[in-house]
């Protein structure tokens, strides 16, 4: 399988990679190296220059779109640096051993947990690798000054004690979801994706009521 990744300001695609399973750590999606003759900047969290290999993508070079058609969508979309002009995808990335990119996801799905910065593309692709889950996203719940997180699955309606076991053995002690919910399928938004909006408040609801749906199942901590 090939893997193109392009956002519409830098057309189709901007780097492509042929799938290779069990090549990543948690089978965390590569997307390949940003095609000839452009250029990449990562930011960290403020904005500012990533001194290290993770950050949000900024990509300069002939696909890069001049703007929108309102001038006033540009604002803080893109940005000048060493005399180049950058599209900011808002996509998180990792440099990979063979020089190519990690998608980690979307610049809005980090947040802490107890102090601890979590991607929760990379809590999706634990859940997936526990037998019998077949789709998985993680969202979060806002709990006094912290936040919880929260995983949707489908396929098999494993039990919660199980998934946590097996998150465990992958993932911090402090970010192991709290609550897990099996779902026939998962909703779908208005561009056919997966609306983790709507799982994010159907987690808020499900915790604030204490009791899930017949559908539904969730645990609390060990």
């Amino acid at each position: 399988m090939e893997n193109l990744y392009g956002p519409t300001e830098l057309t189709i695609t901007i780097t492509a990679q042929r799938w290779t399973p069990g090549r990543h750590p948690n089978d965390m999606v590569p997307i390949g190296a940003v095609h000839p003759g452009h250029r990449t900047l990562l930011l960290d969290p403020s904005g500012a220059p990533a001194t290290g290999d993770e950050g949000e993508l900024c990509v300069a070079g002939p696909q890069l779109t001049p703007g929108y058609l309102d001038p006033a969508d540009d604002r803080g979309r893109f940005l000048e640096h060493d005399g180049h002009r950058f599209y900011r995808t808002g996509d998180r990335v990792r440099r990979a051993a063979d020089g190519g990119w990690i998608y980690l996801g979307r610049r809005d799905a980090q947040v802490q947990v107890h102090g601890i910065r979590v991607e929760l593309a990379e809590v999706d692709a634990a859940a997936r690798t526990c037998p019998g889950v077949e789709d998985a996203v993680t969202v979060a719940v806002p709990v006094d000054g912290t936040v919880e997180l929260a995983v949707f699955h489908t396929g098999a309606p494993v039990p919660p004690a199980r998934l946590a076991r097996h998150l465990r053995e992958t993932l911090p002690a402090p970010v192991v979801p709290r609550a897990y919910h099996h779902l026939d399928a998962l909703p779908l938004n208005a561009n056919r994706k997966t609306d983790r909006r709507q799982l994010a408040s159907r987690a808020t609801a499900l915790r604030s009521a204490g009791t899930p749906s017949p559908h539904e199942r969730r645990q609390t901590s060990q």
